[in-house]
């Protein structure tokens, strides 16, 4: 697996120009077909092009863009949850949060008054694979569904296959509006919250300090809130890019 995606990273640059053009673009994985990936992936496209550096972004299932990312076939993580660096030593964590993950547990509004955040030990609770804190929730439970979509989750939701999905309410919101559903509903309260962050390969620990930088002042300017607040609100108004993994 590695060596197929060391080959799509090379052709990637390759097709980009010339070994100058190279040395000033870096690819980032991120998973597909998530909110928080397209909003992050702006925010750092955004803040690299503050230091002359061209991003690539490569989308994938949540297990395979860690995986890429702490072996250094790409150049870094979009943005995850910050345990990410304990996990995967080789990441480098850049210390300005991002974005923000709120999970909730989500079920079909006909079942979810019947249901609370106490009772996941009980159902069938389904997540996307390789998202940090919904394995961390989810971890010793014993019903759990690992699926590489959220459309795939929402689908076995509502086929009444699952009890539960866990998933962003951002996240939530844009899927059963691509599936053409209005069935979704929280159940309880949100059962986790963390900061996003973005991480970068150690092998571009020179960059660290120049793009703690860049996102601070972005950060300070109130320029990244205003590009999360924008595409959020393009996302639930139904203008999801399909080069972000919008697949069935």
């Amino acid at each position: 697996m590695r060596r197929l995606v060391g080959i799509f990273v090379f052709l990637l640059l390759l097709g980009s120009g010339t070994s100058a053009d190279v040395q000033q673009r870096l690819v980032l994985s991120t998973i597909e077909g998530t909110p928080n990936g397209v909003i992050g992936a702006a925010v750092l496209k955004a803040a690299y092009g503050k230091l002359g550096i061209d991003l690539d972004i490569y989308y994938t299932s949540g297990k395979r863009s860690l995986l890429v990312a702490a072996s250094g076939s790409v150049d870094g993580e979009v943005l995850r949850v910050g345990t990410v660096s304990e996990m995967h030593p080789t990441l480098i964590r850049i210390g300005v949060p991002i974005h923000t993950l709120e999970v909730s547990a989500f079920s079909k509004r006909s079942n979810a008054p019947k249901q609370r955040v106490e009772d996941l030990p009980y159902l069938r609770v389904g997540h996307l694979r390789g998202a940090v804190l919904p394995e961390d929730v989810t971890r010793h439970l014993s019903d759990v569904w690992r699926a590489n979509s959220n459309r795939e989750l929402f689908k076995l939701l509502m086929a009444d296959k699952l009890d539960a999905v866990l998933t962003s309410t951002v996240t939530e919101a844009v899927t059963i509006r691509q599936l053409g559903i209005e069935e979704g509903e929280i159940v309880g309260q949100p059962i986790g919250r963390e900061n996003l962050y973005h991480f970068l390969h150690k092998k571009h620990a020179d960059l660290v300090p120049e793009i703690t930088t860049v996102l601070e002042q972005m950060a300070a300017s109130g320029e990244l809130d205003a590009i999360i607040t924008a595409l959020t609100e393009e996302l639930l108004g139904g203008k999801f890019p399909v080069h972000a993994g919008n697949v069935e």
